[in-house]
């Protein structure tokens, strides 16, 4: 008993697991740290300039609405945010998130444009769209959060 209790000591001190049988089962982990931060705004906002899926997502979904009848204009959306995609992967994530949040925005204004009756919101066009619609403002938001407040590590090197 006296020995369960000095282990779980030490593990606290590290900020490891407390309980010896959840060390012994991390195994080879066990030196890792445990993440005491409580999710905010700054966490969405790495959360969201480390991710390249929320521009990648929005790709496919343009894709899938403007392939058939294929529409020329905006068509021209994924080839933009698939680059933004691939900035993100290699190491610009804060202009990554600039760029993906600039042309949702503009993606948003070009949607908005376009009238839908009430009826064809609830069918599998119209869902699409909203799904859409949806990530360019979840884009919008957290990109151009990410962009103001971001640091350029990689630039600075």
């Amino acid at each position: 008993m006296n020995q369960h209790a000095d282990a779980r000591k030490d593990s606290r001190r590290a900020g490891q697991a407390g309980h010896p049988a959840i060390r012994q089962s991390l195994g080879r982990y066990v030196h890792l740290p445990i993440s005491r931060a409580k999710p905010g705004l700054q966490t969405t906002d790495a959360l969201h300039t480390e991710n390249p899926l929320p521009s990648t997502g929005l790709a496919t979904l343009v894709v899938a609405q403007h392939m058939r009848p294929f529409q020329t204009l905006p068509m021209l959306f994924p080839p933009v945010l698939l680059f933004s995609t691939y900035l993100n992967i290699n190491g610009f994530k804060t202009d990554s998130a600039g760029l993906t949040a600039a042309w949702s925005a503009a993606y948003l204004v070009l949607a908005g444009r376009r009238k839908q009756g009430f009826g064809s919101k609830f069918g599998a066009r119209g869902l699409v769209r909203g799904a859409t619609v949806g990530l360019c403002v979840a884009n919008v938001v957290g990109g151009g959060l990410a962009y103001t407040f971001g640091k350029r590590e990689k630039d600075d090197a």
